[in-house]
C-alpha cells in the first residue's frame, strides 16, 4: 500500500462520520472528484464548492 493511501486511510477510515471536520470533508470531496489528480485546481475547486453548499444541504435535510 502506498504512503498516501495509508495516510489517507489513517486519517479518515477510523473517524466516525459525525466527527469528520469540514476540512476533512473538503479533502474527501477533492479526492473523490480528482482521484489520483486530487491536488489539481479542478479537484480542489470541487472540494471548496462542496464545502460552500454543505450548510444548504444540511438545512434542506432538516
Amino acid at each position: 500500500m502506498s504512503t498516501n493511501v495509508t495516510t489517507f486511510a489513517r486519517g479518515f477510515a477510523d473517524t466516525p462520520p459525525e466527527q469528520i471536520s469540514r476540512e476533512q470533508m473538503k479533502e474527501l470531496a477533492a479526492r473523490y472528484n480528482g482521484g489520483p489528480l486530487c491536488e489539481t485546481g479542478d479537484a480542489q475547486a470541487y472540494g471548496r464548492s462542496f464545502d460552500s453548499k454543505l450548510d444548504d444541504a444540511k438545512g434542506a435535510s432538516q
